[in-house]
């Protein structure tokens, strides 16, 4: 197995406003501080959810067995969703 399968991924969304409007940037961040993927997004919701973590899927190559969110409600469907069942998925305070 790789060892990058073993590699936990940090997933928090910075809330921005541009043009006087409220966007998320999500960011996904390996176990040693490296920025992985990013998206931006005008929506905080299952949809986005899911297409950020198919998103940093996709760019790591092999999926986290860890993820760490700040706990938004739409996370936990959307990491069984696009990252299977078996990740551990913890929060973190903000």
């Amino acid at each position: 197995m790789s060892a990058y399968a073993y590699q936990e991924a940090s997933s928090l969304p910075l809330a921005i406003k541009v043009q006087g409007r409220w966007c998320y940037l999500y960011r996904a961040i390996d176990h040693s501080g490296a920025l992985v993927d990013v998206r931006f997004s005008e929506h905080r919701d299952m949809t986005a959810a899911k297409a950020f973590f198919r998103s940093a899927k996709a760019v790591m190559g092999v999926t986290s067995d860890r993820v760490t969110t700040d706990g938004h409600d739409s996370y936990p469907r959307a990491i069984r969703t696009e990252l299977g069942k078996d990740i551990r998925h913890r929060t973190s305070a903000c």
